[in-house]
């Protein structure tokens, strides 16, 4: 962490982020150590989205098929044989996450995209009781954009690049911060120029907690 949590600021942005989804007024995460805490204690949230990209094979849900048919496509499932997807000039996979914090979408991503990268190793090579990690060139490619209207988040957004390359021993998933934006304006409103800016070169948008915690503000401006 580029800061150390501080328990007290987390516990004080915890209780006004409750009251920001009834009142539809968001808190402050001006404080670093709010933030660091932030990231700590929801770091779980990670799980989530990663939970969903593999229930895609659960036969209890049921997701629309063109969702499927898309999501199939992506290297969170094992698509384009874990390299640059085809049709993308070769290019990493590239998804944002709007309102995206501290990068909890993109270690989501990350998650899913190594173990179907790792499971998919293994089943081609059954004999072999190890498996080293995939080289540069053949391991799954992911670039990750993370907007948000608190500017702040920047440093741990690095920080969880940093620690989800080193861990899942891939540089080839990468996280940048994007800037700042603001789901409850028009894409086209000057909160939102990076958000503009990658509308025609962005295959996959994720948003979470934000469309809930924003909820009345959406639901005033009839979104």
């Amino acid at each position: 962490l580029p800061y150390p949590a501080d328990k007290s600021q987390f516990e004080s942005l915890f209780f006004h982020l409750g009251v920001a989804a009834d009142v539809g007024q968001m808190p402050s995460f001006e404080d670093a150590g709010a933030r660091s805490g932030y990231a700590v204690e929801f770091f779980c949230r990670a799980k989530n989205l990663a939970d969903l990209y593999i229930d895609a094979w659960n036969p209890n849900y049921e997701f629309p098929d063109y969702w499927l048919e898309g999501l199939m496509e992506t290297p969170m499932l094992g698509g384009g044989n874990g390299k640059a997807v085809e049709g993308n000039d070769g290019q990493p996979y590239s998804m944002v996450s709007l309102g995206g914090g501290p990068g909890f979408d993109y270690v989501s991503a990350a998650l899913a995209t190594s173990f179907c990268s790792y499971t998919s190793t293994s089943n081609e090579d059954e004999e072999s009781s190890s498996h080293p990690p995939l080289p540069d060139n053949a391991a799954p490619s992911i670039k990750a954009t993370i907007l948000d209207y608190e500017e702040g988040w920047g440093d741990l957004v690095q920080a969880m690049t940093n620690s989800t390359q080193h861990t899942l021993q891939n540089s080839n998933l990468a996280c940048d911060w994007g800037g700042k934006c603001d789901i409850t304006q028009s894409i086209y409103h000057p909160s939102n120029t990076a958000c503009l800016s990658l509308v025609n070169s962005t295959q996959l948008w994720t948003c979470q907690y934000c469309v809930a915690e924003n909820a009345n503000l959406l639901q005033e401006s009839k979104y």
